[in-house]
């Protein structure tokens, strides 16, 4: 069992306004970043900022020509492509025939190593990882998605190192919106990116992806591939509803289709939310998501057998904290109260000029959560 990925950390504590809540500055490779410990079990969130607070580096966005130039490709534990994930690889094979299993075929199993088992003999450790990240595509998330774009890699190196048996990953990327640029036939809200377009974005065919799918793998290059989807642009529906593309990505919505063989029941979820809005009940702009943070919550793990356990939340978004909102329409309270239900959260501010710190502490998140995921 690899040593704990907290114990590389400091964590500077104190409590926060409101009941329940400590916040702490962790410490870590000479970065610093926000961390919310709810009393009760934590979520992620990965909220994208508004006008407001410190901007990230936009270089690699030309706002004269509304495009943006190639994406870095050379980050990677290995450029041979041959250890670790597969990081920076880009083999195109696929896993098989007619995509690999979903929740959505009846007959699906995870193989189970009997070998790795916990101190009452229950199976332990995921095999297997499956990751939402939910964009916001309004005019105010241009250069929030280019440091989400920047950020991610240090995710993936942190994991190759950390967990370098699970080799089997689903990487998707939705919008806040019913994304009109995408292909012909899964331009509904939920529907995985595979084609960008409008004011900002990569305006480009990122998919199908390596072996034909709708979401990427390790076969991909990920640098690339991930640098074309989530460079969604700014021409998205201002009436973000960020909850209700989480679950139309992760449930049966466009399961036949679209979304064909994305989320597994026997896989751990992470899902990242990148927005700048309320959603959900009180919405002063009165159009976000359905529902509430516990039908959020209860509907979202009923994809992997009702256990919050097998997700991990991340929400970067204006905490309140580090980045206070700038006005009522960018009160996130309904998502923070939605990331109180889990386990395995990690909240990060939005007005943040780098947000490398947050995907390593998402990554520490992921590793304990796949150290301790029963597959029974």
């Amino acid at each position: 069992m690899p040593q704990n990925p907290a114990m590389r950390r400091t964590l500077r504590c104190s409590l926060a306004s409101g009941a329940g809540r400590r916040v702490c500055l962790a410490t870590r490779n000479g970065g610093t970043v926000m961390r919310t410990l709810w009393l009760r079990l934590p979520l992620i969130l990965f909220g994208c900022g508004g006008g407001s607070g410190t901007q990230p580096n936009t270089t690699s966005v030309d706002p004269t020509s509304g495009g943006a130039q190639p994406v870095d490709s050379s980050w990677g534990p290995d450029p041979s492509g041959t250890t670790g994930m597969g990081i920076g690889t880009s083999s195109g094979s696929s896993s098989s025939e007619g995509g690999p299993p979903s929740i959505f075929d009846v007959n699906m199993s995870l193989d189970v190593n009997s070998d790795e088992t916990g101190e009452t003999g229950e199976p332990r450790g995921c095999e297997a990882i499956d990751f939402v990240f939910v964009v916001d595509d309004s005019s105010s998330l241009l250069t929030l998605q280019q440091a989400m774009i920047d950020a991610v890699p240090a995710l993936f190196e942190a994991l190759a190192t950390d967990l370098p048996a699970v080799t089997d990953m689903h990487i998707g990327v939705v919008t806040t919106d019913a994304y009109v640029y995408n292909d012909v036939g899964c331009s509904s809200l939920g529907a995985l990116v595979t084609r960008t377009g409008g004011v900002f974005s990569s305006n480009g065919v990122c998919g199908p992806y390596a072996g034909g799918f709708n979401f990427m793998t390790l076969d991909d290059d990920l640098a690339t591939a991930f640098g074309c989807a989530a460079l969604v642009g700014t021409s998205g529906d201002p009436y973000e509803r960020p909850m209700a593309a989480m679950l139309a990505a992760t449930d049966e919505t466009h399961a036949a289709v679209c979304n064909e063989g994305f989320i597994r029941e026997q896989a751990l979820g992470v899902v990242v939310v990148v927005t700048d809005e309320w959603d959900g009940p009180g919405d002063p702009e009165g159009d976000g998501s359905p529902g509430t943070p516990e039908s959020w919550l209860a509907d979202l793990v009923a994809t992997k057998g009702d256990d919050e356990t097998r997700f991990v939340v991340g929400l970067v978004v204006h905490d309140g904290i580090v980045c206070g909102p700038p006005d009522v329409y960018s009160d996130p309270v309904r998502m923070l109260e939605f990331a109180e239900g889990f386990t395995h959260s990690v909240i990060g501010g939005i007005c943040l000029e780098d947000y490398t710190p947050f995907v390593e502490d998402l990554a520490d998140e992921v590793v304990a959560a796949c150290n301790a995921f029963d597959r029974r």
